[in-house]
């Protein structure tokens, strides 16, 4: 029997669709051994606008750094709760963080964080930036003011990623407390292969979304994350204010991190 040319390109069309689906299994863990080891490069470009009503770029602006995440070792939170210490590094600020996280049937959790300078919350009317801000892995909008060695319990753990992680996946990340009433889900939008160092990443990319709170609108927080792990981050605040150390504003500026991986070491 003689196949339609248009048939012919559905079979075609169908079978490429497939094969694309077995590529991209569902992920069902992300990787907890001690001694992997993730390098990132940071790449800020900021685009200052002649004013509030204008689209004229009058400057604009790149910073760069690496970072560096570890995974140092489980560890026993209170006493019984046991979990991964994960440890985030900007040797060019002299900044670290650490992150613990842990596992169960719903996904990847995140149970405390301890950082080594404040936090802030990123948004669109008023943003103090500062480099050290971000985070290539998990709580970079933890936004608690915390001293050096305290670890900060959540008031509630984090959903971080929810296993099986696949096309349509939805979830909430982080839900309403006080003092900042504030939920964030997240949701798988798509999938891309990443090309790094000759080694090809499928990845799900996953969309951060803030509700119920107007100090976001703006922002945009995309991820791309593997089986070995986060492979790229792009953030985007649209349009928003930055504020100096000196409490003097700079008025329309968008802001735009790229956090991509460089380098992956792992020791098993």
């Amino acid at each position: 029997m003689k196949i339609p040319p248009l048939a012919f390109a559905g079979i075609i069309l169908l079978l490429s669709c497939e094969k694309k689906a077995e590529v991209f299994d569902p992920i069902d863990t992300y990787p907890m051994s001690p001694g992997r080891q993730w390098t990132y490069t940071s790449e800020s470009l900021m685009k200052i606008f002649e004013s509030a009503t204008s689209n004229k770029v009058i400057d604009v602006d790149t910073l760069k750094f690496s970072v560096r995440v570890k995974i140092e070792k489980d560890t026993l939170l209170n006493d019984t709760m046991s979990v991964t210490q994960f440890v985030s590094t900007i040797d060019k600020y002299g900044y670290t963080s650490k992150q613990y996280y842990y596992g169960d049937s719903s996904g990847l959790k995140a149970y405390a964080y301890s950082h080594s300078t404040s936090h802030s919350f990123a948004r669109k009317n008023a943003r103090s930036f500062d480099p050290t801000d971000i985070l290539p892995f998990g709580e970079f909008l933890s936004a608690a003011q915390t001293e050096p060695s305290i670890i900060v319990i959540q008031p509630a753990p984090r959903l971080n990623l929810k296993f099986p992680l696949e096309i349509n996946s939805e979830w909430t990340y982080a839900q309403p407390y006080e003092p900042l009433n504030l939920q964030i889900d997240k949701e798988v939008v798509g999938y891309e292969f990443l090309k790094i160092n000759n080694v090809s990443y499928p990845c799900y990319i996953v969309s951060w979304i803030y509700l119920k709170n107007s100090l976001f609108d703006g922002t945009e927080i995309l991820d791309w994350i593997s089986k070995d792990g986060l492979v790229k981050r792009q953030i985007i605040y649209e349009r928003a204010n930055i504020e100096s150390a000196t409490d003097e504003g700079i008025e329309s500026i968008q802001i735009t991190e790229t956090i991509l991986l460089k380098e992956l070491i792992i020791i098993d």
